[in-house]
């Protein structure tokens, strides 16, 4: 037991000393004075002709949760208490090489040991497909998935988010049309090992797409209509089994409110529909995925879920529509945190309601639906105090919760 700490211990320690040196030692050669070096919600260092750019940053969220609930909740292992975590702990480097290569790459330290998040090499300005990227990042599934958890309303993605494949291995050609009003984006995935490698006979791959819309878009994204559609097919037939699906409240410090052993399957489909609006200070945002499980014999089970949110900035900002992307991104705060200025950053309220249905033939998981409320405090483009409260209720009288959550969150 004390070597395998020890491991862990050490793998941690040098994934820093890795990190951290290559980082000073990057900046410091950047320094010379025929490279910019500027802050822009990170460090940036360019070069004189341009072809060389390099962002470092990195983000630090910290958490807490009371959780409380009836009987049937605190029967199950950790799912009531108090406690605190750091829920992301990050450092990455990111930019491009001869304007056409780009890179990133980013670790995050808070899960205790040293794990992948975005690591990638891409060519850009490919006549007819735009951009080819090669590596670990998130599937194109979801706005609210695709959306950093830098920039999404509440602390934690809503039930439906479940569904999302998330970061894979795998290839991805995406581009823009319409002036950047259109998105498209489509890869090939191989599910990744938690070790940090797969290597088996078979395996679990994934074919996904997904398309986007602004079919409105006026006053600098002030005023934005978002439409959506996300697709993907698992490949299971070689390896007949899905990952056994488990869904948190919306809370990472509890345990999980729905879970079940590993499905046996040929295939699953997976589908999202998407919808969001801007309008000025106001914004409501929607989805709804469906993942239909074909079992080995017999008819496919049909699982799904939904959520609808609301947020409202009483200090008049906006949400930020990154039209080229099709998703959010930073809010640009009116008023930075001044006291004696008279600044006091923005003020967000959000309401969210979100549901999972997971019952249905041989997934017998249950059903979830959270009612939530949040405010959110920017002091700065990248510094924000948030506050959520959580009524989650396990259906069919699986017992309820209530969860008091907040979190300073960082990034740069």
């Amino acid at each position: 037991m004390l070597s395998i700490i020890s491991l862990r211990r050490r793998s941690r320690i040098s994934g820093l000393f890795a990190v951290v040196p290559m980082l000073l030692a990057t900046a410091a050669y950047a320094a010379d004075e025929s490279y910019s070096v500027k802050w822009s919600n990170g460090l940036k260092i360019d070069s004189p002709d341009g072809q060389v750019k390099l962002k470092l940053g990195g983000r630090t969220y910290v958490d807490f949760a009371s959780v409380s609930g009836s009987q049937t909740i605190k029967g199950i292992a950790g799912a009531t208490g108090t406690g605190v975590e750091f829920r992301t702990a990050r450092l990455y480097a990111a930019g491009t090489l001869f304007k056409r290569l780009a890179y990133k790459s980013q670790f995050d330290f808070a899960p205790g040991a040293v794990s992948l998040k975005d690591v990638y090499i891409a060519l850009k300005g490919l006549r007819g497909v735009g951009t080819a990227k090669i590596g670990h990042f998130k599937e194109p599934f979801g706005l609210e998935e695709l959306t950093s958890s830098r920039f999404i309303s509440f602390m934690e993605r809503a039930l439906p988010a479940s569904f999302a494949p998330s970061r894979n291995i795998g290839i991805q050609f995406n581009n823009t049309a319409a002036d950047g009003r259109v998105t498209w984006a489509v890869g090939a995935f191989r599910n990744y090992g938690s070790n940090g490698k797969v290597f088996r006979r078979g395996g679990e791959y994934n074919l996904t797409g997904r398309v986007t819309a602004a079919p409105f878009y006026a006053d600098k994204g002030e005023k934005v209509v978002h439409v959506g559609f996300a697709y993907s097919h698992q490949f299971r037939s070689d390896f007949p089994a899905v990952p056994e699906y488990k869904v948190r409240p919306e809370s990472h410090l509890t345990a999980e409110f729905l879970a079940s052993p590993t499905l046996a399957s040929d295939g699953v489909d997976l589908i999202g529909l998407e919808l969001a609006a801007v309008c000025g200070a106001a914004s409501l945002q929607g989805e709804f995925m469906m993942a239909m499980v074909k079992p080995a014999a017999g008819k496919r089970a049909k699982l799904n879920g939904l959520y609808v949110e609301g947020s409202y900035f009483l200090t008049g900002e906006h949400r930020n529509y990154k039209k080229k992307k099709g998703s959010f991104g930073r809010i640009e705060v009116k008023d930075n945190f001044d006291p004696e200025g008279g600044g006091w950053g923005a003020w967000q309220l959000a309401a969210r309601y979100s549901r999972i249905d997971l019952q249905d033939r041989f997934v017998t998981n249950g059903k979830l639906q959270d009612i939530s409320g949040g405010v959110n405090w920017h002091l700065f483009p990248n510094f924000r105090v948030m506050a959520n409260y959580i009524y989650s209720k396990v259906l069919d009288g699986g017992g309820h919760a209530h969860i008091a959550q907040m979190r300073a969150q960082l990034d740069f």
